[in-house]
């Protein structure tokens, strides 16, 4: 047994981490993570030209199939 004291330099300062979410933070995210998962389920089951008749164009049902979301160009139409 050592009796004999060893130093590290300077202790390291606690690494900086994101506050916690909230409950409520945390529960709108959940819901929110719902709701897209249902709207990419429906755009899925739904064809291309019903689609097109919502009033998507060509462009925004493809962007829709690879990324399961609406494209922000639909909004600004």
């Amino acid at each position: 047994m050592s009796t004999t004291t060893a130093t590290f330099g300077h202790a390291a300062a606690p690494a900086e981490t994101a506050p916690r979410k909230s409950f409520f933070q945390w529960l709108i995210e959940a819901r929110m993570r719902q709701g897209e998962a249902k709207v990419r389920t429906a755009f899925a089951r739904m064809s291309d030209h019903h689609l097109a008749d919502i009033g998507f164009t060509p462009d925004q049902i493809r962007y829709i199939r690879a990324n399961g979301s609406i494209p922000d160009t639909f909004w600004a139409s």
